[in-house]
């Protein structure tokens, strides 16, 4: 394996070490997106949120909520896909404002896996752009693996 590598300069090595990673982050993003998508369309039950807890200064919101599809019961969390877990300040702020507990709200569940499920369907904040920066990033170590000469050339438009 150490003969594979030798004959890389390190150009190459860092485009490899760019495409290894950014690929599962893409794979990653593009699975939220497609979900994000298809919650649209999934059907709803009634829940109930439990908790919801903001932490001071923070962007994260704390929020469970349970549900029950065919006589079971979920707790899940999820308010929409997205592929953080911070909320910009605002958009947490106004989270804690919109959940209180013991309010009831719907709740979509994936059919096939109900275990999976959102409060606000078709939302996606973020993905798109975890997209984008994992796709650019991909090419640049493709390019930088491939084609070195282009990619400095390309370092240096931004110079």
């Amino acid at each position: 394996m150490g003969t594979i590598f030798s004959n890389l300069n390190k150009l190459q090595i860092v485009g490899l070490i760019l495409m290894i990673i950014m690929l599962p982050l893409f794979i990653y993003a593009a699975h939220i997106w497609n979900l994000a998508h298809q919650s649209k369309f999934w059907p709803k039950a009634n829940g109930v949120i439990e908790i919801v807890h903001g932490f001071i200064g923070s962007k994260r919101v704390l929020l469970e909520y349970r549900y029950e599809v065919n006589g079971i019961a979920y707790d899940h969390h999820r308010i929409f896909f997205t592929t953080s877990n911070d909320y910009p300040l605002k958009r947490a702020i106004q989270f804690k404002k919109e959940y209180h507990q013991g309010q009831e709200v719907n709740v979509f569940y994936h059919p096939k896996k109900p275990k999976m499920a959102v409060l606000q369907p078709g939302r996606k904040d973020g993905v798109l752009v975890s997209l984008f920066i994992g796709i650019v990033f991909f090419i640049f170590g493709y390019i930088a693996f491939f084609d070195q000469y282009l990619f400095i050339e390309i370092i240096q438009l931004f110079n």
